[in-house]
């Protein structure tokens, strides 16, 4: 198949993003952003900055980290502290269509940049606000990560073995799914509703809220039981035989992902039991009885002697990918998702493919560490803004930017 694009603009050309958030939440619904060609205008803390920046592995003083979520955002250090800083950030926000926040409720308001502060010379604009539990209810205040968020939310209470504690996923699922991506999602449905309306809105995004959201499944089979996933007996949570993790000869792992009976009679049959299809769901005792058996079976050889065999069968087998497997995998390399920028820096497309792409601002932006200084473009934006030089100097000598 193959896709018909335009090297036209892209789909978010013309949106200008103002980014107050740290760490990954924010940044990483921004760095969608980009992708998507907005321009993100970073604001940062004088001599701090993005608390992420000093994360290793730390390259010429700038993170990896921070350099793969904040390339091609133009960082402006400004001092929120200072009224000057303040009056600095309103004046920003007057020409924006978005405002992405990550603060803890109430610290824009106290700084004067709360929504309906800047509503008020803004209406169109679009203000997003990430925080753990949201701007209202008994949670609102308490501090947290993702872990935290999915504890409460009951997603970690269903991962893990039984009788083991239950253990994080391997990516920050509270933080990009239930942060980042409701907060992309929700931000692209007001743009097109600010298209029908004319005016902006307040976005409260709540990590919790946004995992609650991702029970899906699980929570519509407890509203129709009242029973609770419990540990050794959930379909889709490693319990089953069909659904599981093998380790192999060379000590990889194979994933089996046979839900639907016909995927697992294939690889029952592939194995020579074609007798144990029928107890694809038995219970415990008869389902460790199975677990045993493949365990046992796919120690018998490595790897990729077991995908040479099974890859091409109808059984949903695949390999447990090391993340330089997934850099070398054929599907990703085939997908284009690693890409090398002009700069020879590594980046990661935008997911899903679309016309004008390739054309956004991550795709040429620089990666060296002077481009991800603090402040690197602190006078131009203000320059944009119609701040003279005069007026830059008196801030800069002020400790207002940097």
């Amino acid at each position: 198949m193959t896709y018909t694009t335009v090297n036209g603009p892209a789909p978010l050309e013309g949106i200008t993003v103002l980014d107050f958030s740290r760490l990954l939440p924010g940044p990483y619904a921004t760095m969608l952003m980009v992708q998507l060609g907005a321009r993100v205008i970073k604001i940062e803390e004088p001599g701090k900055g993005d608390y992420v920046r000093f994360f290793p592995p730390v390259e010429d003083g700038v993170s990896w980290k921070y350099r793969w979520l904040n390339r091609g955002k133009e960082s402006v250090a400004i001092d929120l502290k200072k009224p000057e800083g303040q009056e600095l950030a309103r004046a920003l926000a007057k020409k924006c269509d978005v405002l992405m926040e990550g603060f803890r409720p109430g610290v824009m308001k106290r700084l004067g940049l709360d929504y309906d502060t800047l509503a008020d010379t803004n209406p169109g604009l679009i203000y997003c606000a990430i925080t753990g539990y949201g701007q209202t209810g008994p949670y609102r205040d308490r501090v947290g990560h993702d872990f935290n968020y999915a504890a409460v939310a009951g997603v970690l209470a269903m991962a893990g073995p039984a009788g083991q504690p239950p253990t994080p996923a391997g990516v920050q699922i509270g933080d990009l799914g239930g942060g980042a991506m409701m907060a992309v999602t929700s931000v692209l449905a007001a743009l097109l509703q600010r298209g029908k309306t004319g005016r902006g809105q307040y976005l409260d995004v709540s990590m919790t809220d946004g995992l609650v959201s991702w029970l899906s499944y699980n929570i519509a089979d407890y509203f129709a039981t009242g029973q609770e996933p419990q540990p050794g007996a959930r379909q889709l949570g490693g319990d089953f035989a069909c659904y599981r993790a093998y380790q192999t000869k060379d000590g990889k792992y194979i994933a089996v992902g046979a839900v639907e009976n016909h995927f697992w009679h294939n690889l029952c049959a592939a194995l020579g039991k074609p007798e144990y299809t029928e107890l694809q769901y038995a219970p415990y005792p008869q389902q460790q009885v199975v677990v045993d058996w493949l365990t046992e079976t796919f120690l018998q050889r490595d790897r990729d002697a077991w995908l040479a065999e099974l890859s091409s069968l109808e059984a949903c087998v695949t390999p447990v990918n090391s993340l330089g497997d997934v850099v070398r995998d054929p599907q990703v390399q085939e997908r284009g998702l690693f890409r090398e920028a002009a700069d020879g820096a590594p980046w990661v497309r935008f997911p899903v493919p679309m016309s004008g792409l390739d054309q956004a601002p991550v795709a040429h932006a620089q990666s060296d560490a002077a481009s991800f200084a603090i402040g690197a473009c602190t006078d131009g934006v203000l320059k944009e803004w119609g701040y003279t030089e005069a007026e830059l100097t008196a801030l800069r000598r002020a400790g207002v930017i940097a």
